[in-house]
């Protein structure tokens, strides 16, 4: 894929994230695993910038704010304690391979098979109790996009089929009888929220790139594009920003980078998902 010079100078200057340079050099620009920018970046991963920013909180029994005796502990409060962290750390390109990244992990315990079985008859699913689906709960189809391929079951396999047409049949954002604003604001860190581009980017990892359902959805990105071919970070929890949305208990932003600006980790996963898709 290439990339004006502008654009490309910018997502990979100094003072750019290690993660994010690592994603344009791989994802994007194709440089291969041996290329020494590649590597250079990979071995920064974790050492500075923001992921190492997110190490330095953890505390040495592996959790973030809050001791991981419980679920709930490791929960709350949002958005700083151990669950949102590994989210983000994840995100950033960080493994178990990391041993600190490890330590944390062990706290939790990933089941997919439960995801499978939550999901609705309408394809979808719900973080509520719901006969139905919603494009709000996105995560088990992310989930399904991060374990390879050949280690998808048949079972997981036609979870991933219903679930994609659950929101290709919604085009990624069309629910409820009016539009929901916060989901044509993009924003970073993903957390639980979903937007326009956390859709696009689930649904074209999975190669749902030839659904022409999709295009609706991938023209609204492209209009959002700014003159010099970066994307803004318009929020950091657009659902806060709509009164009839309630919280329970306070909330604590985690931002990497400062809303209503040009993002580069915006810019490179809305790259990305022009990549997948085929488009310049």
């Amino acid at each position: 894929m290439e990339l004006r010079r502008g654009l490309r100078d910018w997502l990979l200057a100094k003072d750019s994230d290690p993660s994010v340079r690592l994603r344009v050099l791989r994802d994007i620009l194709d440089r291969p695993t041996d290329d020494p920018a590649v590597a250079r970046a990979q071995k920064e991963v974790g050492r500075r910038g923001w992921a190492a920013q997110i190490l330095n909180g953890q505390h040495a029994e592996g959790h973030w704010v809050t001791p991981g005796n419980s679920a709930r502990e490791l929960y709350r409060p949002k958005y700083v304690a151990t669950n949102w962290r590994l989210l983000v750390l994840s995100d950033i390109g960080l493994t178990k391979k990391n041993a600190r990244v490890a330590r944390a992990v062990n706290l939790f315990v990933r089941r997919f098979d439960w995801l499978v079985r939550h999901q609705k008859k309408d394809g979808g699913w719900h973080c509520f109790r719901s006969s139905t689906g919603t494009l709000d709960c996105w995560e088990a189809l992310a989930a399904f996009s991060a374990l390879p391929t050949a280690s998808r079951t048949p079972e997981i396999r036609r979870a991933i089929e219903r679930g994609a047409e659950f929101y290709l049949k919604r085009r990624l954002f069309r629910e409820g009888a009016h539009p929901y604003r916060p989901w044509f604001r993009l924003h970073y860190p993903v957390h639980y929220y979903y937007d326009l581009l956390v859709g696009l980017d689930v649904l074209t990892s999975l190669g749902c790139v030839d659904d022409p359902r999709i295009r609706p959805s991938l023209d609204r990105l492209i209009e959002m594009r700014n003159r010099d071919g970066s994307w803004n970070m318009d929020a950091l929890h657009p659902d806060s920003e709509d009164p009839a949305y309630q919280f329970r208990g306070p909330f604590y932003p985690l931002g990497l980078e400062v809303a209503g600006r040009p993002s580069r980790w915006i810019t490179t996963t809305a790259l990305t998902v022009l990549k997948r898709m085929g488009e310049g």
